[in-house]
């Protein structure tokens, strides 16, 4: 089988033919399900980061000073800018390989957690808080099974 791949773009290892029974029972299925193994993590992960923020502005006390409509920006925004990062997130599992995005996807998730330690306290300025929630990960989650190559027989 021959794999067509666009000029600029990483070439899938050679030799890889998911659909090569021979092929797939030396190394093929171990390289897929390690793939897959971090994949699933990345993505546990990636919806636990995602659903940490709710979670958070949930249990904004009244010291923080933001009504219930602040609050619901606070949670909106992440999934509205993950949905429109969704796309672009897509095209660099093909543009890095599946692998490696979904490791820096995943190390990613680093930056909104870190912030919203850093920020989190009472007195804190909503402006802070929006851009902490501009920061999270929306769509973080969605881009890891994007690269998932398996045979087809085993789907």
């Amino acid at each position: 089988m021959s794999l067509a791949v666009e000029p600029g773009t990483p070439a899938p290892p050679a030799g890889w033919d998911p659909e090569d029974e021979e092929f797939w029972a030396r190394s093929g299925a171990r390289i897929a399900r390690r793939n897959l193994v971090f994949s699933v993590l990345s993505e546990h992960i990636g919806f636990s980061v995602w659903s940490l923020w709710s979670v958070l502005v949930l249990f904004l006390g009244p010291e923080y000073h933001i009504d219930t409509a602040g609050k619901f920006t606070l949670t909106a925004l992440p999934t509205a800018l993950g949905a429109l990062l969704r796309l672009p997130y897509t095209f660099a599992v093909a543009r890095f390989g599946g692998r490696t995005w979904t490791v820096v996807s995943a190390l990613l998730l680093l930056v909104p957690t870190a912030l919203a330690a850093l920020v989190l306290e009472p007195g804190v300025p909503y402006g802070t808080l929006l851009a902490v929630a501009c920061s999270w990960p929306g769509s973080s989650p969605c881009s890891c099974s994007a690269g998932s190559a398996t045979a087809r027989r085993t789907r």
